[in-house]
């Protein structure tokens, strides 16, 4: 964090400790200096003050994936709210630095979504991203084989959730796990890719995944059969999701829109704490372990479910 940063955000927290009321607090925060949320904040100990006095104003900071440079052509003409911003047309956005035709109807589409607090839609979905398809997930090593997947996530056409998880060194094909969940247990990660290839084979739809990091990873670890399998299924659910929908939330991620749509993860996990439920699979054969490792894997899966059903029906 620079010193200027660091200064602007120790005066804003100052004035918010001194408010004894809401009102009180607007009117200090008027005198403080303007919020811009970047990534030095995401451990900042004030970035929920600053988030409740730009939400309480509908400041231009709400706005996600702004970059310094348009903030500050904003606030220098005069658009300081969400408000200011709707007094425009999306194409008017378009002379501000750093947007274009695309992010000008994002930013629009957004600041329309928080101001009237409720879902925005843009565009129905393609006829063919509506065809049944098969969700798809990975969790992947953070620690020795970086990147190589260990679990293998999917639901294909509304059939319940399934896992295979990579343990070389166990003797059989299924696991029967405490939460009652049965999984395929496989001895590398090209078995699951192959897995994943025939997988996809039962449906017409596409293989949906959240963000480029599943195809990333398809590249970078899947045999030659399996990503000329895969690779021209694959699609990016959250650059539709982007195009097709604006929320009142701060954020595109999926762990932002499947929980406003109604959706929850089991309470404490994470992919760091998957990760290392799954060591202490491989080290202790933990099956409780591993059994809250594939929850959350399982819930990833299910959120791209959701939102996919979500859309469907904003588009009927």
């Amino acid at each position: 964090m620079s010193t200027r940063d660091f200064t602007r955000c120790a005066r804003r927290a100052y004035l918010s400790a001194r408010a004894t009321t809401p009102r009180a607090a607007l009117h200090l925060d008027a005198d403080a200096p303007p919020i811009f949320f970047g990534g030095v904040c995401s451990g900042c100990l004030w970035l929920e003050a600053c988030r409740s006095a730009a939400t309480a104003r509908r400041d231009i900071a709400l706005l996600p994936g702004l970059s310094r440079l348009t903030w500050e052509h904003f606030r220098a003409e005069g658009i300081l709210t969400l408000d200011d911003l709707l007094a425009l047309e999306p194409a008017a956005l378009q002379r501000f630095k750093g947007v274009g035709k695309v992010r000008a109807g994002d930013l629009h589409a957004h600041a329309q979504a928080v101001v009237h607090n409720r879902p925005v839609r843009r565009q129905p979905l393609p006829a063919d991203l509506r065809v049944p398809g098969m969700m798809f997930d990975l969790e992947t090593c953070i620690t020795g084989d970086v990147g190589v997947p260990w679990c293998f996530g999917w639901q294909v056409a509304g059939e319940p959730t399934q896992a295979a998880i990579v343990d070389r060194y166990y003797e059989g094909e299924r696991l029967a796990l405490p939460d009652g969940a049965i999984i395929r247990m496989i001895p590398d990660s090209d078995t699951g890719w192959r897995l994943m290839a025939s997988e996809a084979e039962r449906v017409a739809g596409k293989v949906f995944h959240w963000g480029g990091f599943e195809r990333g990873v398809l590249k970078a670890t899947a045999p030659e059969d399996a990503i000329a399998a895969l690779h021209y299924r694959l699609h990016d659910l959250n650059q539709t999701f982007r195009k097709s929908a604006a929320l009142p939330v701060r954020g595109t991620g999926i762990k932002k829109v499947a929980p406003y749509l109604g959706f929850a993860w089991p309470e404490g996990t994470d992919a760091f704490s998957a990760w290392y439920d799954y060591s202490a699979w491989l080290l202790e054969s933990s099956a409780d372990a591993l059994a809250r490792a594939c929850a959350y894997n399982r819930a990833d899966v299910d959120a791209m479910d959701v939102i996919w059903r979500w859309l469907l029906d904003t588009n009927e």
